[in-house]
């Protein structure tokens, strides 16, 4: 069966689908991905690097103010729970 569409578009991030649902309201759109929904920023980019940096920073940030400000002992993060969260 041969489908006609408006417009195609690629992936399924939050940019994406604003795009193609504001399209639809006008026109025939489908939606191509490979992989699941949510987009590259919320599954593998922008979102999981911001966590990790931050966490990279709040390390250092309390590694480095040892014996200043506070008494940090040994410090270690939880690296299962930060990459499950």
């Amino acid at each position: 069966m041969i489908r006609h569409f408006n417009r195609i578009v690629f992936g399924t991030g939050p940019a994406v689908t604003r795009i193609a649902k504001r399209g639809a309201k006008a026109l025939k759109v489908a939606i191509a991905a490979a992989r699941e929904v949510g987009g590259e920023c919320e599954l593998r980019g922008c979102n999981p690097r911001t966590v990790f940096v931050g966490a990279a920073k709040l390390m250092d940030a309390v590694r480095r103010s040892d014996g200043k400000l506070i008494n940090v002992g040994s410090a270690l993060m939880d690296w299962p729970q930060l990459v499950a969260f």
